[in-house]
């Protein structure tokens, strides 16, 4: 939805967990949901104490940023067809918006979108200045909106800002004027003439309308670079060869356990069209993490975001919990060794595959405690040599090839899960 409006104001259904603490977890059935609710619930409030508004550096966990200075290779230049965009090669996805934690049958507190617009600003100054955004995420493309148009950022750091965003359309019901709309309501949220860079997700290929809709795009005139998510090989060869659509980019799952791009030759067909392929999913919804290292297995109601929930069938499909935690060793090692982080290995780790540009990796903007600003500056500081490729390779390939497990690129948005009944991954 559109996620209320942009001064913070909440819905009276709405639970705040800091403040409606029993009456949030009186919504929960079962007693380790509720322990898991409450440590949340508690370490969130020591946090925002401890990055309240008046504490220095409050978005990058009180260190001093002065120093981080992100080199040349960390932006890529994508061609659209009325300019070039400036992409940094570490996009911060923005889905985790107005979300403290989730819980089945649980509404979400928001987080207030003075936060997370305070949060973007921090980023774009510190260099990591591209966001991709839906217009299901909550407020993501106003706050992206109003931070173009305040005044706040300089012309230099406005022209090296990209903003990605997506449009979703029901499949059945595609006709110009509504796509046309779709992009004017972008356009609105986004306060921009001409969008960055617009992607379109298809998830039903039962419905072959998605070649108009693309055409449509490709001549919108306010639309300066299109791409798609989650197309398969098949048909994208299909939007490049047959209908001569130009694409600036594809986005795509891929990370060192869903290898399909890889597999099934996405990313090389990709790099020989000249088409940026942009990584999301590289690190599992936060699966691959030393949090996770030398931990059980969770139970689907002890996760705290989306995200998780989403990536965990996919670990289970591809090796099950016990090859995951080999995996997890694997990727701590090549850290060690290079003195960063297990999730800046995966991230390094999808950026060397070839074709790729830029991984997509979701941040819970507007919350202090989680921020690794800094951290990730460290990505662009190293590189993956032939013996860690080989140590990561020598556990992936002990793993299950996922176009089997799942299906192809993107069919786990229109397949069923025999358990569940519902699709295997919702966008």
């Amino acid at each position: 939805g559109d996620g209320g409006r942009f001064d913070g104001e909440q819905g009276t259904s709405k639970l705040n967990p800091l403040v409606d603490l029993p009456k949030f977890l009186a919504k929960t059935n079962t007693a380790e949901g509720l322990q898991k609710l409450t440590e949340t619930a508690g370490l969130t409030e020591r946090y925002l104490k401890q990055y309240g508004p008046d504490v220095p550096h409050r978005w990058t966990q009180g260190d001093d940023p002065s120093h981080v200075r992100l080199p040349p290779a960390a932006y890529v230049s994508i061609q659209g067809k009325n300019r070039t965009l400036r992409v940094c090669r570490l996009i911060t996805g923005t889905w985790q918006v107005g979300a403290w934690l989730t819980a089945e049958g649980l509404d979400i507190p928001q987080i207030p979108s003075e936060d997370v617009y305070d949060h973007m600003l921090s980023k774009i100054r510190l260099g990591f200045s591209s966001f991709e955004s839906a217009p299901h995420y909550c407020d993501a493309e106003r706050i992206i909106g109003k931070l173009r148009v305040d005044g706040v950022l300089t012309p230099t750091e406005l022209r090296g800002a990209t903003f990605v965003t997506r449009i979703c359309p029901n499949p059945c019901e595609m006709r110009r004027e509504s796509v046309y709309e779709m992009v004017e309501l972008a356009r609105a949220r986004l306060r921009c003439r001409s969008i960055d860079l617009l992607q379109l997700h298809w998830d039903n290929w039962s419905y072959s309308s998605w070649r108009n809709t693309l055409g449509w795009l490709a001549a919108h005139p306010h639309v300066n670079a299109l791409a798609v998510t989650n197309f398969d090989l098949g048909h994208l060869r299909e939007v490049v060869e047959v209908e001569g659509i130009p694409l600036s980019a594809a986005s795509v799952c891929l990370s060192v356990v869903d290898q399909r791009p890889v597999s099934t030759g996405l990313l090389a067909y990709c790099r020989s069209r000249g088409i940026a392929v942009l990584a999301y999913g590289v690190l599992l919804g936060g699966f691959i993490s030393e949090a996770w290292l030398g931990q059980r297995e969770p139970r689907p109601w002890e996760l705290d975001n989306s995200s998780a929930d989403r990536y965990l069938p996919y670990i289970q499909r591809w090796g099950g919990w016990r090859l995951f935690q080999r995996l997890l060793e694997a990727l701590g090692a090549v850290a060690f060794k290079h003195r960063v982080t297990v999730p800046l290995v995966a991230m390094r780790w999808a950026l060397q595959q070839e074709g790729v540009e830029a991984v997509i990796v979701g941040t819970r903007l507007g919350n202090p405690a989680s921020d690794t600003t800094i951290e990730n500056a460290r990505l662009f500081e190293f590189a993956l040599d032939q013996e860690d490729m080989e140590g990561i390779r020598a556990i992936t390939q002990c793993g299950r090839d996922l176009r089997r497990r799942i299906g192809d690129i993107g069919e786990e948005y229109s397949k069923i899960d025999p358990v569940l009944g519902e699709p295997l991954a919702s966008e």
